[in-house]
């Protein structure tokens, strides 16, 4: 009889198509720094600010998750924000330096996302969301502004697919594409982002880019001139026409123990259209309990299993392995395997589950259903079956 005791560990990166566990849930602070650079117009020109001018907008929030099934996911937030800005305005033939700051409550979101089975490594997930505004900017017909722009003040709704691929290495290459619609009269879009992480078994490091591809159905397309204006001061990011842009970026996570995690990302907007360009700093400090209360509470108790065994053998996508024992010890096809990464310091740590498929008389075939951690399942890896709850 052998009996195990194990611990998990956050992980440092979690791909956009993976989903929590039934009644896990997940908590996202988060804090986003931009600072306007240079902007392009409506034609596509390029210019740095004038002398004088700046932009510097925070975005600041929380977005919550919750697992209601094993492939379905609940999304709720709210995001704050801070402006400032000065520009140079000429005013009944007077040029004056002008500042402008606004904070307040700029929207709230919900969402939802359903997800595929994971096949050979890679999975697919629907993604939706529906932003709703909590501010209005009032129009500006010209004189001295009464205020600046908090943002778009329309709704915003989004659909699309996301996807991982996972590497022998367990490593990700992770996209989505989505539809959105960023405004009533401002025009859909198309929202992409491919990236690449590295990961580790408590640091991650991501390269990847971001992109926004213009259907070009702005409401005021063959009218622009009557297009409602709102003061940005020296910015072309929000009351847009037609916008695009690409940002490059790098993003670095580190796990901090079982629960929670630390991410920073610098992006740059390097060309689009309507658009300023500058950098963003990002950070997020999330709280993820991945699984449910029930399992989080048999997982921590001690086990007793009746069969212990090694992975003699494990297949090249690594969704299936082959163990050392079969019908000799009393093993049955239809049985659940766990997996366990052992060593005499950290003790044993459940790593992935498993169901028997097919049994021969000294060893057997598992196909790997559940993976907790990032270490791997690997020739040598500690099998154990016949499991006994205490």
């Amino acid at each position: 009889m052998v009996i195990a005791l194990n611990a998990m560990a956050q992980d440092p990166y979690i791909p956009p198509a993976r989903l929590l566990a039934e009644n896990g849930k997940e908590y996202d602070f988060f804090l986003d720094y931009f600072q306007t650079t240079g902007i392009v117009n409506d034609d596509g020109e390029g210019f740095n600010l004038a002398e004088g001018s700046s932009y510097t907008l925070i975005d600041f929030g929380f977005n919550g998750r919750y697992g209601f099934a094993s492939n379905f996911e609940g999304l709720i937030g709210a995001r704050g924000r801070m402006i400032d800005a000065t520009q140079t305005l000429e005013i009944d033939s007077v040029e004056d330096d002008y500042a402008f700051s606004r904070s307040g409550l700029e929207s709230a979101l919900v969402g939802f996302k359903y997800g595929f089975d994971e096949n050979d490594g890679m999975r697919y997930a629907l993604e939706g969301w529906y932003r709703y505004i909590l501010h209005s900017n009032s129009e500006y017909k010209g004189g001295e502004p009464k205020e600046i722009s908090l943002g778009d003040d329309t709704r915003e709704i989004a659909i699309g697919l996301n996807f991982y691929n996972r590497t022998r290495s367990n490593n990700y290459l992770s996209g989505r594409v989505l539809y959105r619609t960023p405004g009533q009269t401002l025009s859909s879009e198309i929202f992409s982002q491919f990236e690449f992480a590295f990961v580790w078994s408590y640091v991650s490091f991501v390269l990847g880019v971001e992109n926004v591809y213009s259907l070009e159905t702005d409401t005021y397309s063959d009218d622009i001139e009557n297009k409602p204006n709102v003061y940005t001061g020296p910015s072309e990011r929000f009351n847009s026409f037609n916008r695009s842009w690409t940002a490059p970026y790098a993003q670095m996570g580190i796990a901090l123990g079982d629960k929670w995690r630390v991410e920073g990302r610098y992006s740059q907007i390097t060309t689009g259209q309507s658009t300023d360009l500058g950098p963003m700093i990002s950070f997020h400090l999330v709280r993820r309990e991945e699984k449910s209360r029930e399992f989080a509470r048999q997982d921590s108790q001690f086990k007793q299993y009746s069969i212990e065994g090694t992975v003699s053998k494990i297949t090249g996508t690594r969704s299936a392995c082959i163990i050392d024992r079969g019908l000799n010890v009393g093993l049955k096809a239809g049985m659940e395997v766990d997996f366990y990464y052992f060593d005499y310091l950290d003790g044993n740590e459940l790593i992935a589950k498993g169901v028997v498929v097919k049994v021969g008389a000294s060893k057997s075939l598992v196909k790997i259903k559940r993976r907790f951690s990032k270490r791997r399942v690997d020739v040598g890896t500690t099998a154990r079956a016949g499991k006994i709850t205490l």
